[in-house]
């Protein structure tokens, strides 16, 4: 995983799961996981908010998975979020 192998920190969140249990999803991407702490949210926006929270000056923080959407589908509910 290449997150694994460059990043000093490692948030992993919710997206899209529809109906797979969002918990599952976590653990096989935290099985690649092998060299870093890891931290779990399950609310993408909370998850994103922590990692905004936790840069430091001269970091650079990314965001993957969703681009420029700004809902999740959880159990074919759409939530809306916004992430500045």
């Amino acid at each position: 995983m290449i997150a694994d192998k460059y990043c000093e920190k490692i948030i992993i969140t919710s997206e899209d799961p529809k109906n797979e249990p969002v918990l599952q999803i976590i653990s096989d991407i935290a099985t690649g996981i092998i060299h870093k702490e890891y931290f779990i949210s399950l609310s993408r926006k909370e998850g994103i908010d922590l990692m905004i929270s936790n840069l430091k000056e001269d970091y650079i923080g990314v965001i993957i998975g969703k681009g420029l959407e700004d809902t999740e589908n959880i159990n074919n509910i759409y939530y809306h979020y916004f992430v500045q």
